[in-house]
């Protein structure tokens, strides 16, 4: 996906974008683990250095043509991790969260996030279509 990333950027503070979810993330850098602060909108996973932090990502991750999969805690020695393996640029992006729970979340609206964000838009550009209709015929 083409994008610019100030635009992307701007959408973390877009309160038009609701939050699917937040919170604690670990991600594997380097061969070390880094907490961050992860934000879920629409299909963009922004990552935070912390909750304190949240005006620049330290990186994006646009949620679309990827897979996300539980990943062996004894390979990566990080329990309650997954990761998302980008289909097209072969790119894998282990992450791990906080615990069982938290990782179920995650796991389940990183899986529907793309196909929310289409419906949303679907829906949005239905409604402009609604209203471009009505205006026209009046």
């Amino acid at each position: 996906m083409l994008a610019n990333a100030q635009s992307l950027v701007s959408l973390i503070n877009d309160k038009s974008y609701d939050k699917t979810i937040a919170g604690k993330l670990y991600v594997l850098q380097d061969d070390r683990w880094k907490e961050t602060y992860a934000v879920l909108k629409a299909n963009l996973l922004f990552f935070f250095e912390s909750e304190s932090q949240l005006n620049v990502p330290i990186f994006l991750l646009i949620i679309e043509d990827c897979t996300i999969e539980l990943s062996d805690d004894n390979e990566t020695g990080k329990q309650f991790s997954f990761l998302i393996r980008f289909k097209t640029t072969k790119r894998i992006f282990q992450i791990a969260a906080e615990n069982f729970e938290s990782m179920g979340n995650w796991i389940s609206y990183l899986t529907v996030c793309s196909i929310d964000y289409m419906s949303a838009t679907k829906q949005m550009l239905q409604d402009e279509i609604k209203r471009d209709l009505t205006v026209t015929e009046t």
